[in-house]
């Protein structure tokens, strides 16, 4: 008896275990097939967006709603309509400051003044960022946020220097 319980139990370990791998298998098919559904799904979505003449984006796009404090920054490469390689959407950059100078300048009216400007340099900007994508020729689109105040540093400077800390 014990003899043919411990069998049994063995052909329910196999058991057990080959039903394993059919799971582990059925999954790996399954995320292939996701995966391919993903990529021929993408294809009809970029129809659908950009004229098929033109290759140019629909104003369905511009349909899209965001916050109204939101505005959205569009960058050109300086080259050719079509020498430019496609549009991307990027995160702000910043220049290097390292190349940020002073022009002493005067207005019309006599006034001086000074203008902020780069030395004709290019900047070394990461992935992702509007600076980067138009050095390398595409367009940039950026969504902006209009309040630049720094929220946490606010409340911080009226704690120390007196004054009702902002509502969050």
């Amino acid at each position: 008896a014990s003899q043919a319980k411990e069998e049994a139990l063995q052909v329910e370990i196999r058991h057990r275990e080959n039903l394993e791998k059919v799971v582990i298998e059925r999954t790996a098919d399954l995320e292939r097939t996701l995966q391919e559904l993903e990529k021929s799904n993408r294809e009809p979505a970029l129809l659908s967006s950009r004229d098929s003449l033109t290759g140019l984006y629909n104003r369905r796009l511009f349909d899209l709603k965001w916050p109204e404090d939101v505005l959205i920054n569009i960058n050109f490469p300086d080259r050719k309509p079509e020498d430019v390689t496609e549009v991307e959407v990027t995160r702000q950059g910043r220049r290097d400051q390292h190349i940020l100078h002073a022009e002493h300048r005067t207005d019309p009216r006599g006034m001086d003044y000074y203008w902020l400007a780069f030395k004709g340099i290019l900047s070394n900007p990461p992935e992702g960022v509007d600076l980067k994508a138009v050095y390398d020729g595409k367009i940039s689109v950026t969504p902006l946020h209009m309040d630049l105040t720094h929220g946490e540093t606010l409340g911080n400077l009226k704690r120390m220097l007196g004054g009702v800390p902002p509502k969050s």
